[in-house]
């Protein structure tokens, strides 16, 4: 199923904190979306964190309801495609 052009999705960008929680860490900023493929978009971000466990993308269709994990990028990440839309 191709993307509908129509159809507003909201993507957010969340760190995993140390295990501990003792660090305070730098939260990753300009997160972009790019159209990747007709079934796809790339989703790019600066990581500002050097310690971080991870990051978490969430996805909200339409801008209001349940937030869903989509992915789970690696620590040090920068940018991933999602496809499920």
């Amino acid at each position: 199923m191709q993307l509908d052009t129509s159809t507003r999705w909201f993507d957010r960008l969340r760190i995993v904190l140390s295990p501990d929680g003792s660090e305070l860490l730098l939260a990753p900023s300009n997160l972009t979306s790019t159209l990747n493929t007709p079934y796809s978009v790339l989703l790019a971000w600066n990581d500002n964190a050097a310690i971080e466990e991870g990051y978490l993308i969430e996805r909200n269709n339409g801008g209001s309801g349940i937030w869903q994990q989509i992915a789970s990028p690696a620590r040090t990440s920068t940018h991933i495609p999602t496809s499920k839309l």
